[in-house]
C-alpha cells in the first residue's frame, strides 16, 4: 500500500509541475473560474493500460494544447484505506472560456485520433480508468479577493 501511495504521490507531483509550467507560460491572465470533478478508480479495470501514460498522453495531445485552459491538475487521496478518490481541477480565466475549451478539446481530440476508431479506443481506455459516479463542479473567485504573492514558510496546520 505504501508503494502505491508513493507512486500516486509521485504522479501527482509531476502533474503540478506540469500545469504550473503551462500557466506561466500564458500571458498574463487571472484564473477566475475553477472547473472540478470528483471521481473514483475503478478498481476492477484490468486493462493493463498505465494511468499516468494515458493520462499524460491526454494531457499532451489535449489538455496542453487547448488555449483556453489555464492549467489542469489531479489531486488522488493518500491518507486511508479507500484511496479510489481523483479529483482534476481546470483552471480557466473567463466563463465564456470553459465553453470554448469544451468544444476545443473534441476538436483537439479529433486532431490527435485522426482515426475514429483509435479515437474512441483510446477514450474507452482513458474512461475505464474511473467508475461512472462522479461529481462536477464550477467554483470562481470572488471580486475582490487578495490573491497570495508569496509562498508561506510556516506549517499552517493546526
Amino acid at each position: 500500500m505504501k508503494t502505491t501511495n508513493r507512486f500516486i504521490t509521485a504522479i501527482v507531483i509531476m502533474l503540478l509541475f506540469l500545469s504550473t509550467s503551462s500557466v506561466l507560460s500564458q500571458e498574463e491572465r487571472t484564473a477566475m473560474y475553477y472547473t472540478v470533478t470528483a471521481m473514483h478508480f475503478n478498481l476492477e479495470n484490468d486493462s493493463g493500460a498505465d494511468w499516468y501514460d494515458v493520462e499524460k498522453e491526454y494531457l499532451d495531445k489535449v489538455t496542453m494544447k487547448n488555449e483556453y485552459v489555464m492549467g489542469a491538475s489531479f489531486f488522488t487521496h493518500l491518507y486511508t484505506e479507500n484511496s479510489t478518490d481523483v479529483i482534476y481541477v481546470q483552471t480557466y480565466s473567463s466563463w465564456e472560456d470553459i465553453d470554448k475549451a469544451s468544444v476545443r478539446t473534441g476538436e483537439l481530440e479529433k486532431e490527435a485520433w485522426t482515426d475514429e476508431t483509435a479515437r474512441k479506443a483510446f477514450l474507452k481506455k482513458r474512461g475505464d480508468f474511473y467508475t461512472s459516479n462522479h461529481s462536477d463542479e464550477i467554483y470562481s473567485v470572488a471580486v475582490g479577493t487578495k490573491m497570495v504573492t508569496e509562498t508561506p514558510t510556516d506549517d499552517c496546520s493546526m
